[in-house]
């Protein structure tokens, strides 16, 4: 059994046009998503075995503050650049070479990637992945190279 953690990133506004999209800053909506998130997380007893994030700035303060809410040490969070650029496949491709002894793996990425393979997990169309949503689910599976064909339970939605 395997436990999987999409996690959007949080609300993190343009303010100005010269800044790159990459540098975007969260906004204290998007630092207060992130805390609700981490807090909804530790409310169900979640502990990540390893937490990845984009190596975008809005994606690495998302998942330090829900790192911090479920006192995970920020110092492990792996950043993954291609995670700033994944498609939905790039996004899949990083949970199927997660090493087999990880149980529970967070993921914080972007859009539309993390939109369409939260809809294909659910089997039903979302309207709208809003910022720091995330999706908590099972996986039967003992490797996560058969993550995709595995049966998924969801156990938990959060909505930021």
């Amino acid at each position: 059994m395997k436990y999987l953690t999409i996690i959007r990133h949080a609300d993190a506004p343009f303010l100005n046009i010269n800044q790159d999209d990459f540098d975007r800053n969260l906004s204290e909506k998007g630092f207060k998503q992130s805390k609700q998130a981490g807090q909804k997380l530790a409310k169900h007893d979640v502990e990540f075995d390893l937490m990845l994030s984009s190596s975008a700035i809005r994606a690495i303060n998302t998942c330090q503050m829900i790192a911090l809410e479920l006192k995970y040490n920020i110092k492990e969070i792996k950043l993954i650049n291609n995670l700033y650029y994944a498609d939905r496949n790039g996004l899949s491709e990083t949970i199927s070479n997660t090493k087999k002894d990880i149980t529970s793996l967070a993921i914080v990425a972007h859009n539309p990637a993390v939109h369409k393979i939260c809809e294909e997990i659910t089997k039903s169309k979302i309207n709208n992945f809003t910022t720091c949503s995330l999706i908590h689910i099972c996986l039967k599976i003992d490797s996560w190279n058969n993550w995709v064909s595995s049966d998924k339970k969801v156990l938990f939605t959060f909505k930021g």
